[in-house]
């Protein structure tokens, strides 16, 4: 089971774009499996580093 603090970060553009339009049935089945997680979506080149860095503060160098 995923914890509360699992965080998926999407990068909508991956697969030519097609995770854009994958990603809501992947989350979703993620869900069921899983159980709960936080998503953050990248917007810019670079940006899953900040992200990440984000969503684990101290534990991300």
């Amino acid at each position: 089971m995923a914890s509360p603090d699992t965080v998926f970060i999407v990068n909508p553009q991956s697969r030519g774009g097609t995770t854009a339009t994958q990603g809501p049935r992947v989350a979703a089945r993620a869900q069921r499996i899983l159980g709960g997680f936080k998503t953050s979506v990248t917007r810019i080149p670079g940006d899953a580093g900040s992200l990440a860095a984000g969503a684990a503060p101290g534990a991300v160098k």
